[in-house]
């Protein structure tokens, strides 16, 4: 939960609103022109740290090579009015990452002056970290702080009272550090009441410039790293300092005027209905506004033929927004046409999933927007913040589209507001992806009937229910998952409160089966879905492994432990029971939960040995009986004497498992069952580090993937998640688990707020800290709809295809022959680049703090806010579309698709 709160709390301080910190107040008379909540274009310079020791400036060196190179600086000429920043971060002033790497913060925001005669006074006030500089439209105006007159490349030292606390100790990170106020007064710096000159102003949209030049860290970081910094930690981090705050950072910026007259301020969302141009990485939140000086550019979107691309403009009003609609045109290149059935219009909605991210609150000044509705509701309602909807376009690139620019246009409508359009630039590579079905990065969606049925309070398997089902199974498998999961036992951790196959009594006393729901889901699952690769059939859970003896739970127990042992308690009160089943009673239609014999015994073997011929029957009629599997496995297994029963009544089936640790897939489960999938927790592998070699995890014979457990997944940054595929897939695994697809909590408390899980109606079930509560839809007003994380998810896999399309040509030494050494080795230089970029874009950048949340070196910190904000405003959308292109030069090179 821990890391949940950061790093939802870091992602929103992309629009500023859970801002702290303060600048100096202007008189009350002035009028604010610009300041913190903004709109701001960011810059950022990364450098590994650097040290003022007596030696000279040293810097802070990792044993990771990614983290100790330098990103690209800020162009010539960004001072410039005219300068194009449209691929910088978009935020508010402290949208820029916060880490000790940030060596340059650029900054540029804009206000429009009508007459620069009647302007008055303007003055900006400043408070950060570092040093200033201060430009206003091209020209310098001031700078404080800073070492020499020419360009800023280091800002002046701080004492040691920056570091130390009164006791001699380095101040620790965090929000404890608020209690050592000398130490944050002695960071602090101020330059208050900078005057503009009026003669650098000119009609029109002008452009305040800030730059931001980091201080080395003083020499007692360096005196103190023995004791500050343990053993482990050390390990960990690859460094033995402990470097607790930023050297280089925003805290508050306003520019004020003393009145309105000759000029337009910018520092507040304008009335009626305001347009303005998003990037897919930056999450959208209902505090967001649009700058009234940028102009509206055309809807971004790039990518590859067969593939599904995403861009998005946002719609935002002070009040609520009602009959909110788009149209989009076709796009066109020339006589060749992308239709408009093609492109998918999504609207973004704050569905209420973060109650249990965010304070009260926070949580009702900018609540996070992830749910993508395919209709708009008739009204989208306003908060305190006002309203902001962003509007998503998805194109399904034909497989057949011809290369090139396409244009086309979207209108946006909405009630008592003049009709609005906006172009729409589709840029397709000359890059082919592979189908859904035939793509080699793995991803597992699970889908959970029973949530729907608890959130829109629908009876198991009526037709509304089955109409959710096939929704949920349609956006999994457009996603890329192939898996489908059938409960023979009710009541597992996947909290299914009936088994899809139901059993009848007989009047000879014996068991029939009824089928119905079963084959219906299974029709729906290949109608919606396609093919799966694997249909799990679930005939064992933990439940049926009681404790050795009966569990107390003392009162001297802490709340940890006697949540464990509520759970252990559970399996020992069915310890006689065998697997539950849903029982039908063929007459009257009624069902109720029977508990079988244990599969040891003989009664038990001849039952589920009938069930199991029909099954493969009816699999081999469906033309799926290959990928007829068995589960689950977890950290628990059946006994040896359960397991050999199950594999002599299924056929001999192979297992699929979700477990902690420890690579199972060809070992044997007891010597006697084969596993044919793992997804798991620890012991995943990755290489970070090009230069020491390279792995090609989706070449693996294996089916191996990594878990992410508890709401990683959830809260994870867009760039973070859009690269974890290809984290996977360059290491040792073929892609990701056990995500939940609409596994959300579906059970809410009396204040309303979401707060159970369908499997925690089954504690004899919960997996320890294995229980599944990520999800990539969420619920809809009418449905499971998809979340603005699912797109990010699906740009990484068609990502992940590009890396695989040349990787399979220079791991074949026919095929790289076809290319010659320059385009070869181009191809590499790109591949090992990108690599460390997404190492970068999931990093928190930091090196302080808990040693799981601060650790660069294992997969479950990857996914931090301050290598995503630096990602997001690097230029990734172009970089993205020429590795598209040189996937498809390299293909067509070497004559394979």
């Amino acid at each position: 939960m821990r890391k949940t709160l950061i790093v939802l709390a870091a992602m929103a301080v992309l629009t500023g609103w859970c801002l702290t910190e303060t600048v100096a107040q202007p008189a009350a008379a002035n009028v604010p022109v610009l300041d913190t909540y903004s709109v701001w274009r960011l810059h950022q310079t990364l450098k590994p740290p650097v040290l003022d020791l007596d030696s000279g400036l040293t810097p802070v060196m990792t044993p990771l090579d990614w983290m100790n190179r330098d990103t690209a600086d800020v162009p010539a000429g960004w001072t410039s009015p005219d300068f194009d920043d449209t691929t910088w971060l978009r935020g508010s002033a402290r949208s820029a990452a916060q880490t000790p790497y940030l060596a340059r913060l650029c900054m540029r925001a804009r206000f429009e002056v009508t007459d620069p005669s009647q302007v008055g006074p303007l003055s900006l006030n400043l408070a950060y970290y570092g040093g200033a500089v201060v430009y206003v439209n091209g020209h310098e105006v001031a700078r404080k702080h800073v070492v020499g007159s020419a360009k800023a490349d280091l800002a002046e030292g701080y004492p040691p009272e920056a570091f130390l606390t009164e006791d001699g100790k380095i101040v620790p990170s965090g929000w404890v550090r608020e209690k050592y106020k000398d130490a944050m007064a002695a960071r602090r710096r101020e330059f208050n009441e900078i005057a503009i000159p009026a003669d650098k102003l000119r009609k029109g949209v002008n452009v305040i410039a800030v730059e931001l030049v980091r201080s080395p860290y003083h020499k007692v970081v360096d005196e103190k790293k023995d004791t500050e910094v343990n053993e482990q930690s050390r390990l960990n981090k690859g460094v033995p300092y402990d470097l607790s705050w930023n050297t280089c950072e925003m805290l508050g910026v306003q520019l004020t005027a003393q009145g309105e007259a000759g000029l337009v301020p910018n520092a507040a969302r304008p009335e009626g209905l305001q347009l303005w141009n998003g990037d897919l990485l930056i999450p959208d939140f209902e505090a967001d506004q649009g700058d009234r000086c940028e102009p509206l550019r055309p809807i971004a979107i790039k990518g590859a033929r067969n593939g599904w691309f995403s861009g998005k403009v946002v719609a935002g009003s002070p009040a609520a927004i009602e009959g909110l609609k788009a149209v989009c045109s076709d796009l066109r290149q020339g006589d060749t046409t992308v239709p408009a059935s093609a492109v998918c219009i999504r609207y973004g909605y704050n569905w209420g999933g973060n109650v249990n991210h965010y304070s009260e609150s926070v949580r009702d000044r900018a609540p996070l927007i992830d749910a993508l509705l395919e209709t708009p509701p008739a009204t989208f309602p306003a908060t305190r913040s006002g309203t902001v909807v962003p509007i998503w376009l998805t194109v399904r690139i034909p497989a057949d589209a011809k290369p090139g620019a396409y244009t086309g246009e979207l209108t946006i409508t909405a009630k008592d507001q003049p009709p609005q359009k906006v172009a729409v630039a589709l840029e397709v590579a000359d890059w082919t992806l592979p189908n859904v079905e035939d793509r080699r990065t793995w991803v597992e969606l699970m889908q959970s009937p029973d949530s729907l049925a608890a959130e829109y309070e629908l009876p198991l398997w009526s037709d509304p229910h089955w109409a959710m089902i096939a929704q949920s199974l349609r956006l999994i498998g457009e996603a890329g998952n192939r898996i489908a999961y059938i409960p023979l036992i009710c009541h597992t951790n996947s909290g299914n409160e009936q088994s899809m196959v139901r059993f009848v009594k007989k009047t000879d006393g014996s068991w029939g089966f009824d089928f119905s729901v079963m084959d219906k889901y299974l029709d729906l699952v290949q109608q919606k879905m396609g093919r799966p690769v694997f249909t799990v059939f679930t005939a064992w859970e933990i439940y049926l492994r009681p404790p050795d003896k009966e569990v107390v739970i003392n009162e001297s127990d802490n709340s940890y432990v006697r949540m464990e042992k509520s759970w252990a308690a559970a399996r020992w009160d069915l310890r006689d029971k065998g697997p539950a089943v849903t029982a039908v009673n063929p007459e009257s239609g009624q069902v109720e939960t029977v508990y079988l014999p244990r599969y040891e015994t003989p009664e038990a073997k001849a039952l589920w040995k009938s069930l199991f011929d029909e099954l493969h029957k009816r699999m081999a009629q469906r033309g799926i009986e290959d990928t007829m599997r068995l589960g689950m496995a977890s950290d628990v297994w059946p006994s040896k004497e359960e397991l050999a029963v199950l594999q002599e009544v299924s056929g001999n089936l192979e297992w699929v498992m979700h477990t902690h640790g420890g690579s199972r897939v060809g070992k044997k489960m007891h010597g006697i069952a084969d596993v044919s999938y793992i997804a798991y927790v620890w012991d995943v592998k990755y290489a970070p580090d090009p230069s020491e070699g390279r792995v090609y995890g989706w070449k693996m014979p294996a089916l191996m993937a990594q878990f992410r457990r508890f709401q990683a997944l959830n809260t994870m940054s867009p760039s973070a998640l859009m690269h974890f595929s290809e984290l996977n897939i360059t290491g040792h695994q073929r892609g990701l688990g056990r995500i939940g697809a609409d596994f959300w909590a579906s059970f809410k408390d009396k204040r309303g707020r979401r707060s159970g899980y369908v499997w925690s109606r089954y504690p004899q079930s919960l997996w320890h800290s294995l229980n599944l509560s990520s999800h990539m839809l969420v619920p809809g007003p009418n449905g499971p709809v998809a979340s603005a994380r699912l797109e990010h998810l699906r740009e990484g896999i068609q990502q992940c295809e590009a890396r695989i399309a040349i990787e399979r040509v220079l791991t074949d030494d026919a095929l790289k022959a076809k290319l010659g050494q320059d385009l070869a080795k181009r191809c590499q230089d790109v591949l090992d680049e990108r690599l460390r970029e997404i190492w970068r874009a999931g990093s928190d950048m930091n090196l302080t703090g808990r040693d799981y949340a601060s650790s660069k070196l294992t997969g479950d910190s990857y996914g931090g806010v301050a290598g995503h904000c630096w990602f997001a405003g690097s230029g990734w959308l172009d970089r993205t579309q020429q590795f598209y292109e040189l996937a498809g030069e390299v293909t067509r090179k070497a004559g394979v698709r």
